[in-house]
């Protein structure tokens, strides 16, 4: 998944981060190397680097469930039609 991509739907998700004088931002873009973020007060931007957000827990977490990678994948054996067989299920994490 591409940086832009991966910004877009964790931003999506409810993903921001706050200026260094702790005004909230929103999210205006990424490139490779830095994602751009408007103050909401005065409408100023500010530029964050792709690694600080790629080791923000928060981001994360927001993202994970923008891709609904929420739900643990079980693999069960059973019995169907008296065969043995392998079920996958899933469930809340």
């Amino acid at each position: 998944m591409p940086i832009q991509e991966a910004l877009n739907k964790a931003t999506q998700g409810g993903y921001h981060i706050h200026d260094a004088d702790g005004v909230e931002t929103a999210y205006s873009g990424a490139s490779r190397a830095y994602s751009a973020w408007t103050r909401t007060d005065n409408q100023s931007s500010c530029m964050a680097a792709v690694e600080e957000t790629f080791l923000d827990a928060h981001f994360w977490q927001v993202l994970r469930r923008a891709l609904r990678w929420d739900h643990t994948i079980a693999t069960v054996h059973t019995v169907e039609n008296g065969r043995p067989t392998v079920v996958t299920s899933t469930g809340q994490q």
